[in-house]
């Protein structure tokens, strides 16, 4: 080999030396400063558990599961930063909720669906009278319902203009006649789902909300039941809850800045239904999650759960902290909602809430 080759050769793997090193040293910056970033970026969103707008946050239906001719009561949990918002509050001349329902329309081969506003069909409610409000249909010609429930299906579903909720009940009956072209025993007992969909709406800002009812013909110690959430405790200690959008009725717990606070919340254990496994045929009773919102400070964790076990068990249950989501104290002397949902992830909801107050800041 010449010495031009050679020299060529040594010239060329420098340059590759080179150029592995700059790739090594930017790499190494890259990494230098997304590490810094990590440290030091703080998060652009606060976090779902949240309540920084108006959110709705639950649908419930009592029952959460029933049969032709039944009737349910129909409620929602809406909430903004300021507090929460019972179903009454929506007065009929200013209309802010919706209500629609849409049922499958069973038998071979049918796949379409029926849709009923809140005036019409199986609801009771909407205007005092059960009439049009005063000034007529303030929503003029609405649909709801999404062209298709299925992404392989083409036909429209047809939906009725609602009107909004005039008290704090709103009862949806289920026809009677509705699992009729279902042939089998064991069809019925399956059974099959309404979907209720909500639209609510508040100071400009609207939500659209699903939630899946189910109807068969189960017996009723056979169906699903709403969990029940009956106290709270705050420290291990017991406080006295209340219902969102009565925030008068709850004990006030102070957290000093710079503190914690450990929650818990009991659920009825009758409430808890008893599941057969469809593996080995063995009860047990459901486990309950429960999903966690404030309208200011931080979690630890969103949800926890109250265990079927006998006795229950809590586990991961959160702190609460009263900073933000950056990390920044909160104000003294702000009063901040805390929310419980409870959920079996079957379609059964309960909520309850207590109220905190941001002390000073804890002595070292």
């Amino acid at each position: 080999m010449s010495h031009h080759k050679q020299g060529s050769m040594m010239s060329s793997q420098r340059v590759h030396r080179i150029f592995a090193l700059l790739k090594g040293g930017m790499l190494l910056c890259a990494l230098m400063l997304f590490a810094s970033c990590f440290e030091d970026c703080q998060p652009p969103f606060p976090p779902i558990s949240q309540i920084d707008k108006f959110r709705v946050l639950a649908i419930k239906s009592e029952p959460p599961e029933l049969a032709p001719g039944e009737t349910a009561q129909l409620s929602f949990l809406a909430m903004n930063p300021d507090g929460a918002f019972k179903a009454g509050t929506f007065s009929c001349d200013k209309p802010q909720a919706l209500w629609v329902a849409c049922l499958p329309m069973l038998g071979p081969g049918n796949s379409n669906a029926s849709c009923t506003g809140l005036a019409s069909g199986g609801f009771d409610g909407g205007a005092p009278d059960g009439g049009v409000p005063d000034g007529g249909n303030p929503f003029g010609s609405v649909t709801l319902c999404p062209a298709s429930m299925d992404a392989n299906r083409t036909e429209s579903l047809v939906c009725l203009p609602g009107f909004p909720p005039c008290g704090e009940t709103i009862r949806w009956t289920v026809p009677k006649g509705f699992l009729d072209p279902l042939k089998t025993t064991e069809e019925k007992e399956k059974g099959a789902d309404a979907l209720l969909i909500l639209t609510a709406s508040y100071d400009g800002l609207q939500q659209i909300s699903l939630k899946n009812v189910l109807i068969s013909s189960k017996t009723e110690e056979n169906r699903n039941h709403n969990p029940k959430i009956t106290g709270f405790l705050a420290d291990e200690k017991s406080i006295t809850s209340c219902m969102p959008g009565e925030a008068d009725k709850c004990d006030e717990i102070t957290v000093p800045i710079g503190g914690k606070l450990k929650i818990k919340a009991e659920i009825d254990p009758a409430s808890q239904d008893e599941l057969t496994s469809t593996v080995d045929g063995v009860k047990f009773k459901e486990d309950i999650q429960i999903l966690w919102y404030a309208t200011e400070g931080e979690f630890d964790r969103s949800a926890s759960i109250f265990s079927g076990k006998n006795p229950p068990q809590h586990t991961e249950d959160p702190y609460w902290y009263p900073n933000d989501f950056r990390g920044q104290a909160l104000k003294e002397g702000l009063q901040v909602n805390i929310v419980a949902i409870a959920r079996d992830r079957r379609g059964g909801f309960d909520w309850r809430m207590i109220r905190v107050k941001v002390g000073p800041k804890a002595s070292p």
